[in-house]
């Protein structure tokens, strides 16, 4: 299982903070809700793209003595099973809602459903495919 950290900061500063366990110890199992702090149980990499960082990363696990599964704690920046941060996944919806923005038809619906309203036909015969646009 893991758990989303409400980590604040760089990449950087979050690979600095690893090495007290301490630090953000669980009080409690998420899964069996055992009233005890988890035992630390070392740590798995995970590879993230960020804007000022591309590489590995060490994500701290911990495992409940109960019901002996493992808990890791992820960093807010990165999501479960995506290798780009959020930053770097709202850099891109921002630079693609702006080109959706500036590109006039984006649609070759749009245009047949025009050119069908204005009574054009020979439009609405052979209208020109409606290619991808991906930032570049």
């Amino acid at each position: 299982m893991q758990i989303l950290h409400p980590f604040t900061g760089s990449v950087q500063q979050y690979l600095g903070q690893l090495a007290d366990p301490d630090q953000h110890r669980p009080d409690h199992c998420p899964q069996c809700r055992a009233k005890h702090p988890l035992t630390a149980h070392g740590f798995y990499t995970r590879t993230i793209v960020d804007a000022a960082f591309d590489g590995l990363i060490r994500v701290r696990r911990y495992l409940c003595e109960t019901c002996r599964r493992t808990v890791s704690l992820l960093p807010q920046f990165a999501l479960p099973y995506l290798r780009s941060s959020v930053t770097v996944i709202a850099l891109f919806l921002v630079a693609r809602l702006l080109q959706a923005k500036l590109s006039p038809t984006r649609c070759r619906h749009r245009r047949l459903t025009s050119a069908a309203s204005s009574g054009c036909a020979a439009s609405a015969r052979k209208p020109r495919p409606c290619a991808p646009r991906w930032p570049r």
